[in-house]
């Protein structure tokens, strides 16, 4: 191979600038990587798309990925079927600003622009929704967005939003502001909630959609948080979240929060927790939203410089690890049944729909570090009490295996002991009878 075919093979040539450059390989392979970290140091902060890896868990006709009534942010801003919110978000708009705070348009719209590229940032800029967009699009698109979304916390809007906005689409809504391709940065509620005329309490608003995995169970200002995930689950929480609330916590969008609300504090009372009071209700609108924090932990969980393949307690798989364990503890719609009767799960699905909801997760989610560790003290639990779990296996067994055809076959050998009895009996007394007339 000659000189000048050895040199060919080091470096690689770029056509499409407008004079052409030939860049050394090393030097490419070194701004890729840079590229690369500097968009791996700021994945938390990331609304990404849903994995493709998990799209097989994003239910039918990807009703868990793609929103049904509102678009939020622009991954799906422009289809036909979510037109109609657009004129929702308007007047929405002009409520959240101009009745609730009495601020001009252009005065809050300022605020949105202010954090407008920071807000581009996060998403992922290289998608097709984005490249076609302008910034001053973009800007609006989160100014009505943002409005929208505080105007539908207030839920004090007036008659006529809250008829379109509760009544007819309410848990569509309730669905589609919390899947993961349906989000706006965090920054752009923030720069609208910061001036001193907004009210609205975001946090809260998160504590009492959260509380639909527990009905009944909310609390004014929160302390219901985090009891849908078993303690022995949560005793790993993250460092960096440790002890938090959800008031303290600086979410990179709604889900985010919805997710730190249910993982990242204790409940109040945690003996309630410890003696098996953990039950989860299971819906349609709860089961869309455990699948999009799964995402989203696979999105931007593990987000450190340790070896991926090591076990981690806390590698943020938290949800995932959850959802790993209710499929790990049912196997037929009789399984299902018995979650119920434990009162580990509610729901209105059935236990076909249960089942396959769950068994269907456990075959695309990762196992988490939570989830290893604890299997590992299952196992450990089951060697410390292997007499006991064996003398309770044999009787559970035996009566699982009991059916009605033997239960009417002991039935019957017990008719016939007490029959012979019965007749043995008479013939004593016949014989006791015949001896005294004798006499």
């Amino acid at each position: 191979m000659d000189a000048a075919a050895r040199a060919d093979t080091r470096t690689v040539h770029i056509h499409n600038a407008p004079t052409e450059k030939v860049l050394p390989i090393s030097d490419k392979m070194a701004r890729t990587t840079e590229r690369l970290e500097a968009d791996f140091s700021k994945v938390e902060a990331k609304i990404l798309r849903f994995p493709h890896g998990l799209r097989a868990i994003g239910g039918d006709g990807d009703r868990y990925i793609v929103p049904s009534v509102v678009a939020i942010g622009p991954y799906h801003h422009g289809r036909q079927h979510l037109q109609k919110m657009e004129e929702l978000k308007l007047a929405a708009a002009y409520c959240f600003v101009c009745r609730d705070s009495g601020r001009s348009p252009e005065h809050v719209y300022e605020k949105v622009l202010s954090v407008a590229g920071a807000a581009r940032g996060c998403y992922d800029t290289d998608d097709p929704s984005l490249t076609g967009l302008c910034d001053a699009d973009f800007a609006t698109m989160m100014f009505l967005d943002g409005c929208f979304l505080l105007e539908y916390m207030a839920r004090d809007t007036s008659p006529v939003l809250l008829n379109r906005m509760t009544q007819s689409t309410g848990p569509s809504i309730e669905k589609d502001i919390f899947l993961l391709e349906n989000q706006i940065p965090w920054l752009v509620l923030e720069a609208l909630m910061v001036t001193e005329f907004m009210s609205t309490d975001v946090h809260l608003f998160v504590d009492v959609m959260g509380a639909k995995f527990l009905p009944g169970r909310a609390k004014a200002k929160g302390g219901w948080c985090g009891r849908c995930i078993p303690a022995a689950l949560r005793r790993w929480t993250d460092e960096s979240r440790d002890g938090g609330s959800t008031g303290q916590y600086r979410p990179p969008h709604l889900l985010g929060l919805l997710r730190f609300a249910q993982v990242g504090s204790m409940p109040e009372n945690k003996a309630e927790t410890e003696q098996g009071a953990v039950v989860l209700f299971l819906n349609d609108v709860t089961a869309c939203w455990l699948v999009n924090m799964a995402a989203e932990e696979a999105s931007t969980s593990g987000a450190t410089r340790a070896s991926w393949w090591l076990v981690r307690s806390d590698d943020g798989f938290v949800a995932s690890s959850y959802l790993l364990v209710l499929a790990m503890l049912m196997d037929s719609d009789d399984d299902v049944q018995q979650l119920r009767a434990k009162r580990v799960l509610h729901s209105t699905f059935s236990n076909k729909q249960a089942l396959r909801f769950f068994k269907g997760l456990a075959q695309h989610l990762r196992f988490g570090g939570r989830y290893v560790t604890l299997l590992m003290e299952i196992d450990s639990y089951k060697r410390h009490r292997a007499v006991r779990i064996a003398i309770h296996k044999l009787f559970y067994n035996s009566f699982k295996a009991m059916t009605i055809a033997t239960l009417f076959s002991i039935v019957g050998v017990l008719v016939g002991i007490f029959k012979t009895l019965l007749d043995n009996k008479k013939h004593k007394q016949l014989t006791s009878s015949s001896s005294y007339y004798c006499y």
